[in-house]
């Protein structure tokens, strides 16, 4: 009892603290801090404190690049096996749905990211796959499907975006597949799908691939 009054107080401390630490550290180190983020996201006993600590964790760079999305969907992933599957759908979900509508087109790519990786999970049930994390996904790529780059135009940036509504269904479907060979293939897929997604004027007058951080 006394030992879980302990973890419980170090984790408020912890969740209190580290926004002032993420602000203090270099953002190429940020990375670093992502399990501590996570153990606040898992451990807090307030879920308003945990919804905080992971729109904190994906807060942490501007503008991620690829190691931070890739350490982003690995977090995810623990995230999600730390929570279960039903908090995971009552406040992760929520969470990525939010930087996948991202107006930062690098958010958007790690978002996706994270959910092709909690995808893949062989303990995330078909239900969820298929009426959570795949609709996430559906609604975030429809929702600017008129700003998709045209074939011409994506390959001014060197990309091989699907611009049509049928690759792109068959893309986000793929996510949710049994294989985990084929979910790594169409999250790839998908994270090109919305790096050229650009909903901002702001977005459309900058170049469509990632910057630095």
């Amino acid at each position: 009892m006394e030992a879980s009054a302990e973890e419980e107080a170090t984790v408020r401390a912890l969740a209190d603290a580290l926004p002032r630490v993420a602000s203090a550290t270099l953002v190429a180190e940020r990375h670093e801090l992502l399990p501590l983020f996570a153990r606040a996201a898992t451990r807090h006993k307030v879920a308003a404190s945990r919804r905080e600590s992971l729109r904190a964790l994906f807060d942490l760079v501007k503008r991620p690049e690829r190691a931070h999305r890739d350490a982003l969907a690995a977090t995810a992933l623990d995230i999600a096996r730390a929570s279960g599957e039903e908090r995971s759908v009552c406040e992760l979900v929520p969470a990525l749905r939010a930087e996948l509508a991202h107006k930062k087109q690098e958010r958007r790519v790690a978002a996706c990211a994270c959910v092709g990786s909690v995808a893949k999970d062989p303990d995330v049930s078909e239900a969820t796959r298929w009426r959570v994390l795949f609709p996430a996904l559906r609604d975030a790529f429809f929702s600017n499907a008129s700003s998709v780059a045209t074939p011409d135009a994506a390959s001014d940036g060197g990309g091989g975006c699907p611009s049509t509504r049928s690759a792109s269904l068959r893309a986000f479907a793929a996510v949710c597949d049994g294989s985990s060979v084929v979910v790594a293939d169409a999250a790839r897929e998908a994270e090109s799908c919305l790096l050229y997604t650009s909903p901002s004027p702001r977005d459309k007058r900058q170049s469509r691939m990632p910057s630095s951080a």
